[in-house]
């Protein structure tokens, strides 16, 4: 219910929420999230992003892309959950869904990626 004002609290620095995929049937944490709810998750993540744009950091920049110069608030809440698998690590504020269940293993890659950025790695910088 508020969990969109815990993550803007963490603004301006970089937060990766993660969350799998709804598929299997609903209770089942081993084909599905559905105790997570990755509509939901990603709407709480939206509804942050302005507090980050408003403090200067991007939010929801797919991965390997330049962030904009400008990234105003109405163009990231019209931002559509994308598919699993699908990395919106390009930016301050990111979210990454993985296809299965209740697990943060599938998105370490996308987080280690993200972290790479923050922490200035060698790594980030030979790509």
């Amino acid at each position: 219910m508020d969990g969109h004002e815990l993550i803007a609290l963490c603004a301006p620095r970089p937060v990766l929420v993660t969350v799998g995929s709804n598929t299997g049937p609903i209770g089942s944490n081993t084909q599905g999230d559905w105790w997570a709810d990755p509509t939901c998750t990603f709407m709480a993540v939206t509804a942050a992003a302005p507090v980050y744009a408003l403090l200067g950091e991007q939010a929801l920049v797919p991965a390997g892309q330049p962030p904009a110069i400008e990234n105003p608030p109405s163009k990231i809440q019209n931002v559509k959950m994308p598919p699993p698998e699908t990395a919106l690590t390009g930016g301050a504020l990111a979210f990454r869904q993985h296809k299965g269940g209740h697990s943060d293993i599938p998105n370490w890659p996308a987080f280690l990626d993200l972290a790479a950025r923050y922490f200035h790695s060698p790594v980030a910088k030979a790509k």
